[in-house]
């Protein structure tokens, strides 16, 4: 059961407190479905996936990327 997640981009969302909307491209067996998360959801997600199946991950090799918090700067916040 092969699984990919591709990141097609992100939006702004949110009028007082702006924030990224990512746009995932999921594909599984075949199958593929789009869905917009959060960055707090995918930080989620990984802890999630590292607790409850970490040697799997370890072993399959496949790199996870770095979920830690970060500060999101929009263009019109930057000086």
């Amino acid at each position: 059961m092969a699984c990919s997640v591709l990141v097609e981009g992100h939006d702004v969302a949110g009028e007082a407190r702006p924030y990224a909307v990512y746009r995932l491209l999921v594909v599984e067996d075949g199958r593929e479905w789009r869905i917009r998360r959060r960055w707090n959801d995918l930080r989620i997600l990984v802890a999630e996936l590292n607790a409850k199946h970490a040697d799997v991950l370890r072993a399959s090799g496949v790199p996870i990327p770095d979920f830690s918090s970060h500060g999101l700067r929009l263009a019109h916040q930057m000086p």
